[in-house]
């Protein structure tokens, strides 16, 4: 209760920890239509975040993590 008091954006931290989530089980996995099967799972509220997932899996912040994950 404490913290939610003092932070301002709590549906905003909400947000980014749960993509924060899915981006790493997509790092870790290495299964993009997996990933994108498990969120279609979760209906309507999940399609905004497919949208998010595959942006990011396109990202140059993914294809330097990945790298740094793969440890070349």
């Amino acid at each position: 209760m404490e913290f939610y008091a003092t932070v301002p954006n709590y549906d905003g931290i909400a947000k980014a920890l749960t993509m924060s989530s899915h981006y790493f089980g997509l790092l870790w996995g290495g299964n993009l239509p997996a990933a994108v099967s498990a969120l279609r799972r979760k209906g309507p509220a999940g399609e905004a975040q497919i949208d998010d997932l595959l942006r990011f899996a396109l990202s140059r912040e993914a294809d330097e993590l990945l790298r740094l994950l793969s440890g070349s």
